[in-house]
């Protein structure tokens, strides 16, 4: 965006669409947690954030090669990154939906407990 644009203008585009991606990683670990048990939260979450971080390497160095040894213009960069996050988004809709919510969901009649009735007498000074 900023290959094209200029100003402050350009710079709030950016950043807006920034904050929106920062939201659906947030969204997406949500959604795995959601449909994993709490026990193996701490595996998934590693094995999430290091694809994603190998991911980040990968990209960046293909684009390094694709700019240097290919003379690909940033046009070119950019559309890449288009696609790949449009079909990225389109395998999303595909996900199916968690069967519970992590947040939203009321818990059943054997889940709730009654607290034991204590009938504790004070005793004053």
């Amino acid at each position: 965006m900023l290959l094209f644009g200029q100003g402050v203008k350009a710079m709030q585009v950016v950043e807006f669409f920034y904050g929106m991606v920062t939201a659906t990683e947030v969204a997406y670990y949500a959604y795995i947690y959601s449909v994993v048990s709490p026990e193996h939260y701490q595996k998934v979450s590693g094995y999430c954030r290091s694809v994603t971080l190998v991911a980040y390497t990968a990209a960046s160095v293909l684009a390094q090669l694709l700019v240097s040894l290919a003379s690909l213009s940033y046009f070119h960069l950019n559309v890449i990154s288009l696609v790949s996050v449009s079909v990225a988004f389109l395998l999303s809709l595909l996900l199916p939906m968690p069967k519970k919510s992590m947040f939203f969901h009321a818990k059943s009649s054997k889940e709730v407990q009654k607290p034991p009735n204590k009938n504790v007498a004070l005793d004053g000074p």
